[in-house]
């Protein structure tokens, strides 16, 4: 069976997976950005999703003002945590969310990190006045 195209959210587990690795597993509750990943989970994981689906504005129209910063500051934060293999953002005023995958999963990340990772730094030799 091939994999999947897009990530994989275990709700049980609170662990989202990209290509077959772990990309994020929360260890704390993180009730908004757990939202959005069900949302998309739920609905097999297509390009985008209507905002007001994870955050219902209280007028039931579009998403308004605090709940649009929540969004921002939710997916900032979902962001943080993904980041370099996947990507959410917010289109539209803020009434879309919509994800991008990436080639790059964790394991080409920690490989390249430990390539790349610096010993302690050296001392300069003479000093610029």
């Amino acid at each position: 069976m091939p994999p999947p195209q897009g990530p994989v959210w275990n709700n049980e587990t609170h662990t989202l997976f990209w290509r077959g690795d772990t990309v994020h597993h929360f260890t704390q509750e993180a009730p908004f950005e757990e939202a959005i990943l069900r949302a998309f989970e739920k609905r097999g994981w297509p390009e985008y999703i209507d905002a007001s689906a994870v955050f219902p504005s209280p007028s039931g129209g579009r998403v308004g003002g605090n709940t649009k910063r929540r969004l921002r500051d939710t997916i900032g934060n979902l962001n943080r945590n993904v980041r370099p293999c996947l990507r959410f953002h917010q289109e539209r005023s803020g009434a879309v969310i919509r994800w991008r995958g990436y080639g790059i999963t964790t394991e080409t990340v920690r490989k390249k990190s430990s390539l790349t990772a610096k010993g302690p730094k050296r001392k300069r030799k003479g000093k610029r006045e």
